[in-house]
């Protein structure tokens, strides 16, 4: 898979811009505040849908404009797809070969990218949100159920918290409904542990030998440190141990 090429419209510095890129490695260099970043960060929007560096969309809009356009043409197995993402204030529409995409865990995962910048040492010296946002991002990539199980989880987690004000101001309330809510959370947590494990197993089958290869030192992996330290792969146990 690779970028074949990238148009710009309104984005960031850019008025307008039409890139061609190689199959090989592509260099990108020029004078400072010319936007070779905002280049980066336009691929990465493209993919993700979310800039790495700025949660507020309306940011990446070219100031005095109101809508910005970035499309880009994705070569994979000789096969190429169009792909595009207009952004409208708080409105944005995906299209895959010209045809609007409603779910943006369908768009997702069509395009896999990995960035590298400076911020990533927060993935060591930050909080746990960080590294848990990383996995989640990575993990949306290669599967897009993943993401939908991601959305599903914050929506019944903020009900719950939602909920449990309720409870603390009143005694009225229905306990069957908040058992709903939890059983509901908890299997939901149960996929999302599923899937990061799993990924964190992949990703030791190729650290190892790459540290190795850095450092001469055998025996580097990463470790899935969850607050529940499972002892069994098991889904039954697993919700046991939660539900308590």
């Amino acid at each position: 898979m690779y970028l074949k090429k990238i148009y710009l419209s309104n984005f960031r510095n850019y008025e307008e811009l039409l890139l061609e890129l190689n199959k090989g490695i592509n260099i990108i260099y020029g004078d400072n505040a010319q936007g070779k970043t905002n280049l980066l960060e336009s691929i990465y929007v493209l993919a993700m849908t979310k800039s790495h560096r700025s949660f507020i969309d309306s940011s990446l809009i070219k100031q005095g404009e109101k809508i910005s356009q970035i499309k880009g043409i994705v070569s994979k197995n000789n096969i190429d797809k169009t792909f595009e993402l207009d952004l409208e204030n708080k409105n944005k529409i995906y299209k895959i070969d010209k045809e609007k995409i409603k779910s943006v865990s369908d768009y997702v995962s069509n395009i896999n990218i990995v960035i590298f910048y400076p911020d990533d040492l927060d993935l060591i010296k930050g909080a746990p949100s960080i590294r848990r946002r990383f996995i989640n991002l990575d993990i949306s990539q290669l599967d897009s159920k993943y993401l939908n199980i991601i959305s599903e989880y914050n929506k019944i987690l903020k009900m719950r918290n939602d909920y449990l004000k309720i409870m603390s101001k009143n005694e009225s309330y229905d306990s069957n409904y908040f058992n709903i809510l939890t059983n509901y959370y908890i299997d939901k947590s149960i996929l999302i542990y599923k899937y990061r494990s799993d990924f964190i197993n992949k990703l030791n089958k190729y650290v190892g030998p790459i540290f190795k290869d850095i450092s001469s030192l055998d025996g580097f992996n990463i470790k899935y440190k969850n607050s529940f330290n499972f002892e069994k792969y098991d889904d039954e146990y697993i919700k046991n141990i939660m539900t308590e």
